[in-house]
């Protein structure tokens, strides 16, 4: 199953770099979003499977693996405090970078959860 990506940021600026990161490794965006509800529509609308999610939104989070339980999450932060990334296991992420994106470290994540999400399916 292809990678279908939503990139949740309050930050337009961080938005827009991790689009075109992905981009540059030929992964599909299927939108942006900076709020839940932006975000709930584009994932009943666009079938994604993957969102990156910056660290703030551990609530979010939550919130987005409630309504949607097969939705494979990786957070993005400048923080590495291991209680937020305890915090962020609990609320059901897959996985964890830290910013700025590595091009490298931010492709494998992808393709470790497209694994996951496709032995789930």
């Amino acid at each position: 199953m292809e990678p279908k990506i939503i990139v949740v940021d309050s930050y337009n600026f961080s938005r827009k770099t991790t689009v075109r990161l992905l981009e540059d490794l030929s992964f599909t965006v299927v939108g942006e979003a900076n709020s839940i509800q932006k975000t709930q529509k584009l994932i009943n609308t666009s079938h994604c499977n993957m969102c990156l999610v910056d660290m703030t939104g551990i609530e979010f989070t939550r919130t987005l693996k409630e309504r949607n339980k097969h939705l494979g999450i990786i957070l993005t932060s400048f923080l590495t405090l291991e209680g937020l990334k305890i915090d962020a296991i609990l609320a059901g992420v897959s996985d964890n970078l830290e910013k700025p994106l590595n091009k490298s470290d931010l492709e494998k994540s992808i393709y470790y959860l497209q694994q996951i999400i496709t032995m789930k399916d």
